[in-house]
């Protein structure tokens, strides 16, 4: 008996998830950010749209941050976000990412060029580690073929 193909939903795949508000409500408390709700979810959906078009699709398992679509197939996500509700794609333990992330777009707004490199910094490190993370626990999709110079191939001048 064939089983159907079954893809994990997101918490399922990548465990606790966050929203956009949970976000915005933590970067609100580290700073004050002349930037309204509106431009924060904004700037969270353009870093949501580079991870997710810079390294969740080059991955196998994409599929399971697609919007089903009627039929059973998938659809890719719509950017930028219209709710503060929806879940973002990396999972509750690299919140800090996209909150540093805000912080940086107020860094921008308030003409705090030192501040702005504090923030780009750890920024950066949370987006490495994510970015590892999602290397880890996901096969690319091209998997890399191993060539060898000539010499080293069968019958050549240097095969044992």
């Amino acid at each position: 008996m064939k089983h159907p193909v079954r893809t994990a939903t997101m918490t399922e795949r990548r465990g606790a998830t966050i929203t956009i508000r949970e976000i915005i409500e933590s970067a609100d408390g580290l700073q004050n950010s002349p930037l309204s709700d509106a431009k924060k979810r904004r700037a969270l959906s353009e870093l949501d749209a580079h991870i997710y078009e810079d390294i969740v699709l080059r991955h196998e398992g994409a599929e399971a941050y697609m919007i089903p679509a009627a039929g059973g197939g998938y659809t890719h996500r719509v950017f930028p976000y219209e709710s503060d509700t929806a879940q973002l794609i990396a999972p509750a333990r690299f919140r800090k990412m996209y909150v540093y992330y805000l912080c940086l777009e107020a860094d921008l707004a308030n003409d705090e060029p030192e501040r702005y490199s504090n923030d780009l910094l750890l920024f950066q490190q949370l987006y490495a580690a994510f970015g590892a993370y999602y290397n880890e626990t996901h096969m690319p999709l091209h998997h890399a073929v191993i060539c060898t110079a000539p010499a080293y191939q069968r019958g050549g001048a240097y095969a044992g």
